[in-house]
């Protein structure tokens, strides 16, 4: 029995209630750090849903506060436990063209969909986005990207820094992109055809970073 036992604990707790985010204009994600999955599906309601594992409630801390149509939710450990006790994940759909910022120290994102503006700055992350962004900054000391831009001509301007990077960036064959590659130990494999001054604009900077630049 002991074994089943702590199999039936260690299963994610779902939240039954979720937060309506049908008014709010802007996440903010701050704190030690947590899984992020979002959306912009309008088929389905817009809300905030949390999935906590079984030892978070006592070792970790969620606070959230709305001002101004902007909802900041943060995550905090609590003493010296590690962050893979918290087991959260936040999940958010949204209405498109909504902002997002994370600012964490640690997090694993899945995003998809259509933003205004997303920005990721972190001490360790590995996303993937697939959708659009007028702006796109990711921002990490340790970070893994795989971004792929929906539509024929993605518009806007994307940005990427890492200090220790692996990056792969991947647009429509027939889109047009003005790119800018720089790194002081780095290689990059680049399939794309730079034309100044294209609607899309894309910016990859680092230390030690492997960026791969692919049509889909």
């Amino acid at each position: 029995m002991k074994p089943l036992l702590l199999l039936l604990f260690a299963l994610p707790v779902f939240a039954v209630d979720g937060l309506d985010l049908s008014q709010v204009q802007k996440i903010v994600f701050v704190g030690d750090g947590s899984t992020i999955k979002l959306a912009t599906d309008d088929a389905q309601p817009y809300r905030l849903q949390q999935e906590r594992g079984w030892l978070f409630r006592d070792h970790c801390q969620v606070t959230q506060s709305l001002s101004q149509n902007v909802l900041t939710v943060g995550v905090k450990v609590n003493g010296s436990y590690p962050l893979s006790h918290c087991q959260l994940t936040f999940r958010a759909n949204l209405p498109p063209l909504r902002q997002i910022e994370i600012l964490q120290g640690a997090n694993s994102v899945d995003a998809q969909g259509q933003y205004d503006r997303f920005i990721l700055s972190s001490g360790a992350s590995k996303i993937k986005f697939f959708g659009s962004a007028k702006v796109l900054a990711l921002q990490g000391v340790a970070l893994k990207a795989d971004v792929r831009l929906a539509g024929r001509q993605p518009r806007g301007q994307v940005m990427v820094d890492g200090k220790l990077a692996s990056v792969y960036l991947g647009i429509e064959r027939r889109a047009a992109v003005d790119y800018r590659l720089q790194g002081k130990m780095s290689s990059f494999d680049c399939g794309w055809q730079n034309q100044s001054g294209a609607p899309l604009r894309v910016d990859v900077n680092g230390e030690y970073i492997q960026a791969t630049l692919a049509y889909l």
